[in-house]
């Protein structure tokens, strides 16, 4: 691995072929037209800004979706990986791959979550944390039960563990005293 941030946008131009561009040009033609009537219609900006948080979500998850799930090819046979945590053994053995694999998937859930903090300010980091492992769920069962990847307990934690990062960082830039302190430094 040369450059990681290289091989980072090879590999998402890379799962982004299985997804057609065609599903992908008209869920951002939905996704805006959604967006608009949310602020043509919003009563306040924190309504406005929660309906484009959501309709940003559900983009996202879609997207997700479609290249985890819908548009990858079907194999054989059923692949799974249940025991928690064995791509950490297998990068001690030293499959080293795995690391960028694990972050790739840590850095999956965080626009999840950070997206989720502006819809659930309540309770955001458990509710990141139970919606982040529901979603990864729904992803890892999918592709167990349609042939679409390898169902793995590492994918689910990862993600998860993205979620809730994405949260928090979300959460500093709704905090009241950073947004404060922000302001007296402009």
């Amino acid at each position: 691995m040369s450059n990681p941030v290289e091989y980072s946008i090879e590999h998402l131009a890379d799962v982004s072929k299985d997804i057609p561009n065609m599903v992908v040009q008209l869920s951002f033609l939905v996704m805006s037209g959604i967006i608009v009537l949310v602020f043509a219609f919003a009563k306040n900006l924190k309504g406005a800004r929660i309906g484009v948080m959501t309709t940003l979500l559900i983009e996202y998850m879609f997207l997700i979706l479609g290249s985890t799930v819908i548009y990858r090819t079907s194999g054989d046979t059923y692949m799974y990986k249940l025991t928690p945590f064995w791509s950490y053994v297998a990068i001690a053995d030293g499959q080293k791959e795995l690391i960028e694999e694990n972050l790739l998937n840590v850095a999956l859930g965080i626009p999840f979550g950070f997206l989720l903090s502006f819809i659930c300010t309540k309770n955001a980091l458990l509710k990141s944390f139970l919606f982040g492992a529901a979603f990864s769920a729904c992803i890892e069962l999918s592709q167990l039960f349609f042939n679409r990847g390898l169902c793995e307990f590492d994918d689910l934690f990862h993600n998860t563990l993205g979620s809730v990062v994405g949260c928090g960082i979300g959460m500093l830039h709704l905090s009241p005293s950073l947004s404060l302190a922000r302001r007296e430094r402009m």
